[in-house]
């Protein structure tokens, strides 16, 4: 077993200018294969990689298109790419947000696609822009069209957004759902793609997608912050160790302090997570996804992904698929999570050595402790 590396493709996205919209090819599906060949020869064996923005609009244009995009390629380049990672044991999913609703966005209904208050009034953002699509008529059209030809690209699965983390009661007119009858909706729908593809990602870990999903995304490696909180406990992590895959809610190539998130890998069992592109972040700076990225080149990070991926193999490669049994704190900023086998794992976030019982671990480090015999 080796825990595998959570990397995240972005592919494409339309730059809204005064004029005209302009479709920007940020990762073409053939750049996307050579990049997960790359990684294979270099070494990186376990791939968990999800494609954003792939579809003919890219990203951003909510509820997704199901529709191939042509100037990423066309269906053949990314039958060609599903193909390669499946013959490879890469897990590929396709990212698709049915949930998210645009007032713009061609199609929508907004009297009987969208989810209401008890008002009878749409729930929206501020502006009146942003919506999100009533369960049952996200279902039924992915029951419908949009499951069929997503089945037919060949990826190892869907990537859901929203549906691990939105469970709200609607009092849309047509198709009234209580906070339960969302979650059979959306629940019926990873059951359809589970069944369509081989597996099923979602983002965000709400109880009721465990026993459905393959791959969880978006899980926080963090508490809240607030006043009322003074520790940050990895419950979550402990429960779905070793049975779901997960990885985080931001990019290392995003943080702010790459070491620490790299030691909170470690600290929560995660995988590690990267978001790439092939262009360079400057090609998309007047988009709406400019604030996602602002480094994330395959020729800067790969180095870097190659390197943390064969260290965290080395070291916890054979944790992956075990249980987490107790996490402690030991001291100020450092922790010790334990595995069923016995192995221990001590995270050092401090700038000063901690040093306990012959053991010494250096400043923002960490030491694992594996079980003798």
């Amino acid at each position: 077993k080796e825990i595998p590396a959570a990397i995240d493709l972005f592919m494409g996205v339309r730059e809204h200018d005064v004029l005209k919209k302009q479709f920007l090819k940020i990762t073409t599906y053939e750049q996307a294969k050579q990049f997960l060949q790359e990684m294979k020869t270099s070494g990186v064996n376990a791939m968990n990689v999800v494609l954003k923005g792939w579809m003919k609009d890219g990203i951003g244009d909510f509820p997704d298109s199901y529709k191939v995009s042509s100037a990423l390629g066309g269906k053949s380049k990314l039958t060609e790419l599903t193909k390669y990672a499946k013959d490879n044991g890469i897990d590929l999913f396709l990212n698709f947000n049915n949930v998210d609703a645009f007032a713009n966005n061609l199609g929508l209904r907004k009297n009987i696609d969208v989810m209401k208050a008890p008002s009878k009034l749409a729930l929206e953002d501020y502006y009146g822009n942003w919506y999100l699509m009533n369960a049952e008529r996200a279902r039924a059209k992915y029951a419908g069209t949009q499951g069929k030809t997503l089945a037919k690209y060949g990826a190892s699965g869907i990537d859901f957004e929203e549906i691990g983390r939105i469970a709200l009661a609607d009092y849309n007119e047509y198709y009234p759902l209580t906070r339960e009858g969302t979650v059979q909706k959306w629940l019926e729908m990873l059951k359809q793609s589970r069944e369509q593809n081989g597996k099923v990602a979602v983002h965000g870990g709400n109880a009721y997608v465990l026993t459905s999903v393959d791959r969880l995304s978006d899980i926080p490696l963090n508490d809240t912050g607030y006043v009322y909180s003074d520790e940050a406990v990895p419950f979550f992590q402990m429960v779905v160790h070793g049975y779901i895959p997960y990885s985080g809610d931001v990019p290392i190539n995003s943080h702010y302090d790459s070491r620490q998130l790299f030691l909170k890998w470690i600290e929560y069992g995660s995988m590690p997570y990267y978001e790439l592109t092939h262009a360079k972040p400057e090609v998309f700076r007047y988009t709406s996804y400019s604030q996602e990225l602002f480094s994330s080149t395959f020729e800067q990070w790969s180095p870097l992904l190659v390197q943390q991926y064969k260290e965290l193999n080395e070291q916890l490669g054979y944790t992956w698929p075990l249980q987490m049994t107790n996490h402690r704190i030991l001291n100020h900023g450092v922790y010790e999570t334990t595995y069923e086998d016995g192995t221990k794992v001590i995270v050092n976030y401090n700038s000063s050595p901690y040093v306990d019982s012959g053991i010494e671990i250096p400043p923002r480090d960490y030491k694992v402790l594996k079980r003798e015999g």
